[in-house]
């Protein structure tokens, strides 16, 4: 009798100790998708935009929109620090503010200054409110403007971009993880892709609509501002690895799948070694395989010296050159590209 006693107040107490009053139902939490920062500079004030997936549930702030078709809704806040603004939110909203499913961070041209970056940063590294796995862009566009875009459809687009369904999206990530290598590590450069807002391009019921789109891409330099250029450069597109790129040669069409970049410094030599499958589209020339690969290869590394010209006129050591002079233990970190040596080492392979 003692026992089943004991069994049935040590029950209790497992039931009372992890209940579930402080979980949340579904139609009290709005979840944010997407984070847009910009920074006032005559009022030094932060400004955030969250960005939320349609669920049944909301926030009790002025949207501004108001169709039902829109997947998504927008809430606004203000403050000294990223964290006041984003109370601010919380504050007036009847329910709990979730950033475990933030999908992209959005920063205006104008938020970039060491101050800023430094604030963003240790925001996220000190808080407990969201996992470090959102995707870090860059626009030029307003904010509001690109929040309030009602076209869902166009890959990359608007959906796409906020909420990680990128089925498709031919830009490479960059994700917060790579943020924080690039502000902290010497002599280390990464591109951010950069969305602006496109015109007149879908129509609905022969109405107009604007969507969102990637047109460039931007590096943050030493002093943490900006330099961006746009994706009618080519060459950028062969900096980084890519699943797939499409373009035309005369009236070569090809695609360029799986390419892998990959560099390393010996003697003072830059060694870029470049790999990828080709896949041919339309030969009407009917170029034998080995014409056309070699024709792709003169492609690429033109575009390549292209870009690297580029870089050379903005001092930005996009090929990390430095940082792979550092890493092997050299103490001279000046090296710049008319220096060193560019050899290319390309693989390509015939695909099906």
């Amino acid at each position: 009798m003692k026992k089943r006693f004991l069994l049935i107040i040590l029950i209790i107490l497992l039931i009372t100790l992890t209940s579930c009053k402080d979980n949340k139902e579904i139609h009290e939490v709005s979840f944010v998708s997407s984070i847009g920062l910009d920074y006032n500079i005559d009022t030094e004030e932060y400004n955030i935009i969250l960005y939320f997936i349609n669920t049944i549930n909301n926030v009790s702030v002025d949207y501004g929109l108001s169709e039902p078709e829109l997947l998504g809704f927008t809430a606004e806040g203000k403050g000294k620090t990223i964290n006041e603004a984003l109370i601010k939110v919380q504050t007036f909203s009847e329910t709990h503010l979730n950033l475990k499913h933030l999908e992209s961070v959005i920063f205006t041209e104008t938020f970039f200054n060491e101050k800023n970056i430094k604030e963003f940063y240790y925001f996220c590294r000190n808080s407990h409110l969201l996992f470090h796995t959102f995707e870090i862009l860059i626009t030029d566009s307003p904010l509001k403007e690109i929040y309030q875009q009602e076209n869902m459809t166009d890959s990359p687009s608007y959906y796409t971009i906020l909420t990680g369904k990128k089925a498709g999206f031919d830009y490479h990530q960059k994700m917060f993880l790579n943020f924080c290598s690039d502000i902290l590590t010497p002599n280390y450069y990464i591109m951010y892709p950069k969305i602006t807002i496109k015109d007149d391009i879908f129509n609905k019921k022969d109405k107009k609509y604007k969507t969102i789109g990637v047109t460039g891409y931007s590096v943050i330099k030493d002093d943490f501002t900006l330099s961006t250029y746009e994706s009618n450069i080519k060459g950028l597109k062969f900096l980084d690895d890519f699943e797939v790129f499409t373009d035309k040669i005369d009236k070569l069409q090809f695609s360029i799948k799986n390419y892998q970049i990959d560099k390393n410094i010996k003697e003072s030599k830059l060694n870029i070694n470049i790999t990828y499958e080709i896949l041919i589209l339309h030969n009407p020339d009917e170029l034998k395989p080995k014409q056309v690969m070699e024709k792709i290869e003169k492609f690429i590394i033109n575009e390549l010296n292209n870009v690297l010209e580029i870089m050379k006129e903005d001092n930005i050591d996009i090929l990390n050159v430095n940082f792979l002079n550092e890493a092997r233990g050299k103490l001279k970190f000046d090296i710049n590209y008319k220096d060193i040596e560019i050899i290319y080492n390309i693989k390509a392979y015939s695909g099906k």
